[in-house]
C-alpha cells in the first residue's frame, strides 16, 4: 500500500526526507489541495478566454474572470439564468476539450493510505472535496512537522502572512542581540542578506 500526502508545495521536500528517514524506497506520493481541486472540478485550457470572447462577445477580462468560475458549476441551476449559462459555457469547454478533469481520481486515492499536512482539519473546501472521493486522511498536527536546522518548517496560505512572520523572526533574533550583519534570508539555496 502506498501513502498520499496532501499537503503545501513548501512541505513536500521536508517531508519527503521525513518518510524516507526509514525507508528509502518508501513508495509516497505528494498533491497539494490546489492540485486536487483541479483535477476534481477541472483545468481550464489556456485557448479558453479566446473561446468565450468569440461565444458570449465580451472583453478579455470578463471572460478571464468568468474562466475562473466555469470549472466549479457542476449542474445545471433552473432557477439562476447566470449559473445556468455558466455551465452551458462549462459544457461547451468539456465538449471541445478546453477544460479537462481527472477521470481517474478518485481511483488514485484507493487502497491508499491519506495523510493530510499543512491544512485545518476544518477546511470545509478540502473535507468536502475528500467526503466526495469516499477518502478518510489522516490529519497530522503542525508538530508532526519535520525539524531542519532545529527550526519548524512553516506553510502559509497568504504572502503577506508569510512575509508578516519572516519580519517577526528577524524581529527576535535582533531583540536576542544577533547583529543584522548576521541574519539571511535564504531563498532558492541563494544566501540573501537583510540589511
Amino acid at each position: 500500500m502506498s501513502k498520499i500526502v496532501i499537503a503545501p508545495f513548501s512541505l513536500h521536500k521536508g517531508l519527503m526526507s521525513l518518510y524516507r528517514k526509514d525507508d528509502v524506497f518508501v513508495d509516497v506520493k505528494f498533491i497539494t489541495k490546489e492540485e486536487l481541486l483541479s483535477d476534481y472540478f477541472g483545468k481550464i485550457s489556456g485557448k479558453s478566454i479566446a473561446y468565450l470572447m468569440k461565444l458570449t462577445n465580451r472583453s478579455a477580462s470578463a471572460c478571464q474572470e468568468l474562466c475562473r468560475y466555469i470549472p466549479y458549476i457542476l449542474s445545471k441551476d433552473e432557477h439562476n439564468k447566470k449559473l445556468q449559462n455558466l455551465y452551458e459555457y462549462r459544457e461547451e469547454f468539456v465538449k471541445n476539450g478546453l477544460l479537462k478533469t481527472n477521470e481517474y481520481l478518485k481511483q488514485y486515492f484507493l487502497n491508499n493510505e491519506v495523510e493530510v499536512f499543512g491544512y485545518d482539519k476544518e477546511d470545509l473546501e478540502l473535507n468536502q472535496l475528500l467526503s466526495f472521493l469516499d477518502v478518510s486522511p489522516t490529519y497530522k498536527d503542525e508538530n508532526a512537522l519535520p525539524k531542519l536546522n532545529d527550526k519548524t518548517i512553516k506553510a502559509f496560505d497568504k504572502t503577506s502572512i508569510e512575509i508578516a512572520s519572516m519580519l517577526n523572526d528577524i524581529a527576535m533574533l535582533i531583540d536576542e542581540g544577533i547583529d543584522i550583519k548576521n541574519i539571511y534570508n535564504i531563498i532558492r539555496n541563494k544566501k540573501l542578506p537583510i540589511d
